[in-house]
């Protein structure tokens, strides 16, 4: 993805496209990884109601 060394001009078309797709790919990520964390957020939430020391026996079942 990188430009020609030396490359003061416009991009091609083709390194147009490679950069599009990486910057796609890049925010597909980055927006996988916000779902994941909102996840494992919300779910930990909803499964560890008593935030403690140790799990109760309902809380071990819930992260099973």
């Amino acid at each position: 993805m990188d430009l020609p060394q030396g490359s003061n001009g416009p991009i091609t078309s083709a390194q147009r496209e490679e950069i599009m797709g990486a910057v796609k790919q890049q925010i597909a990520i980055a927006n996988t990884q916000e779902l994941l964390t909102k996840m494992s957020d919300k779910c930990f939430h909803k499964c560890i109601t008593k935030p403690g020391t140790s799990l109760d026996s309902s809380e071990q079942v819930s992260i099973m």
